[in-house]
C-alpha cells in the first residue's frame, strides 16, 4: 500500500546530460546556422547584396529579424554558461581566482551585449529597428561582443598548457584579431560600396570565433 509520502515523492533522475565541449558545439553550431539562414533569406528577398554584406544587414528585415533575436539571446545565455565552466576549471587548475573572477565578469557583461546586438537591428530608417535615441547601440553592442570575445580567445592561448595543442587555436585567435582591422580610424565610417573589406573582415572575425571556442572547450 502506498505511503502517504507517495504523492510528494518526486524524482531526481537526469533527463539530460550536456558535457561543455559538447554545450559549446551546440552553441556554435546554432549561431552559424542562423547566420547561414538569414544571409540567404535576405538575399533571396533582394534586400541584401550577395556579396557581401555586413551579418547585421541580414537581421533588419523578416524573418532575419525575428530569428537573429531568438538565436542571439539563446547563445547569449548559453554563453554565460560555458564561461562559467571556463572559469571553474581554470581556478581548479591552479590560475589565480581574482585574475579569472574579473574575466568572468567581461565575459557575462559580453554575453548582455551579444543579446543587444540580437534585440536592437542597426537600420534606424525600419521601424523595428528605430530605438530612439539609443541609435548606435547595435554598434557599441557588435564591438564589445567581438573584441571581448577576441581577447578571450587570445588569452585563452597564452593560458595553454604547454604540451596542449595550440597550432589551430592559435590561428584562429590571431585570424579573429586581424579582422579587426576594420575598426581602424576612417574604416568605421566607411560604406560596403567604398570598401568590401569591411564586411570580408567581419565575417572572417564571426567565422574565427564561432570555430574558435568548440575548439578551445575540447582541449
Amino acid at each position: 500500500m502506498p505511503s502517504s509520502n507517495d504523492s510528494t515523492a518526486f524524482s531526481t533522475e537526469r533527463l539530460l546530460t550536456l558535457s561543455v565541449p559538447h554545450l559549446t558545439l551546440l552553441l556554435s553550431s546554432l549561431l552559424a546556422v542562423c547566420i547561414g539562414t538569414t544571409y540567404l533569406t535576405c538575399v533571396g528577398e533582394h534586400e541584401c547584396q550577395v556579396f557581401l554584406p555586413m551579418i547585421s544587414d541580414t537581421w533588419v528585415y523578416p524573418p532575419g529579424t525575428y530569428l537573429s533575436r531568438l538565436t542571439l539571446s539563446m547563445v547569449a545565455a548559453g554563453l554565460g554558461v560555458v564561461y562559467s565552466a571556463f572559469y571553474y576549471a581554470r581556478v581548479g587548475a591552479g590560475s589565480p581566482a581574482r585574475l579569472q573572477a574579473a574575466l568572468l565578469s567581461v565575459t557575462h557583461f559580453s554575453c548582455v551585449t551579444m543579446g543587444v546586438v540580437g534585440a536592437v537591428c542597426e537600420d534606424s530608417k525600419v521601424p523595428s529597428c528605430d530605438v530612439g535615441p539609443f541609435a548606435g547601440i547595435h554598434n557599441i553592442a557588435a564591438i564589445l561582443t567581438f573584441g571581448i570575445g577576441t581577447i578571450y580567445a587570445v588569452q585563452a592561448v597564452c593560458s595553454l598548457p604547454r604540451k596542449a595543442p595550440r597550432v589551430g587555436l592559435s590561428l584562429l585567435a590571431v585570424a579573429s584579431l586581424v579582422s579587426k582591422a576594420r575598426w581602424l580610424p576612417g574604416n568605421l565610417a566607411l560604406t560596403i560600396d567604398r570598401n568590401p573589406a569591411v564586411p570580408l573582415l567581419e565575417w572572417s572575425d564571426a567565422a574565427a570565433l564561432i570555430l574558435f571556442f568548440p575548439m578551445y572547450a575540447a582541449v
